[in-house]
């Protein structure tokens, strides 16, 4: 038997207990990735659980087929640039939300 879709409320990067908006989740994974929530700072910069040179400042939402492809995905695409982002969905069959 196929479960409900469940809805999913996707929080604001920086006002936690707010949302930017849901989507809904059917047979598919969902996984986010963000440099705000662990972050700290040392002297005056902020430094976080994200190991670069340059932090992103976006976050992503993203559904996929497995949970594996979308955890891994979702830091990978924090990373990326549009274009490659969008290449590396598609290889993978993901949907940016």
């Amino acid at each position: 038997e196929r479960s409900a879709a469940i809805e999913i409320h996707l929080e604001h990067p920086t006002k936690p207990g707010h949302s930017v908006g849901t989507t809904h989740l059917k047979d598919q994974a969902f996984a986010a990735s963000s440099p705000y929530k662990r972050q700290w700072q040392r002297g005056d910069i902020t430094h976080t659980h994200l190991v670069t040179t340059q932090p992103p400042k976006d976050i992503v939402y993203l559904t996929a087929p497995t949970a594996a492809i979308a955890d891994m995905c979702a830091t990978t695409l924090l990373q990326l640039g549009f274009e490659q982002a969008n290449r590396l969905a598609k290889h993978y069959s993901l949907t940016i939300l």
